[in-house]
């Protein structure tokens, strides 16, 4: 079994992208407000795959 390896994994990428952009060093008064934050994150990620894709993983696609 290998060991716990944060950093290779895609995914744990994307938490603590999530966590930068809406947890950390903000203040949501209402979980309805942190749901919302977290809504248009991703949101935001789904419109822009290619920039999803470079931060996670260095992959840059061609543009059609």
């Amino acid at each position: 079994m290998s060991p716990y390896s944060p950093n290779l994994n895609p995914v744990e990428r994307i938490w603590k992208w999530l966590k930068e952009v809406v947890i950390a060093n903000r203040f949501h008064p209402t979980q309805a407000l942190i749901a919302q934050a977290i809504d248009d994150f991703t949101h935001y990620a789904e419109e822009n795959l290619e920039r999803v894709l470079s931060r996670i993983a260095n992959v840059h696609l061609l543009n059609s």
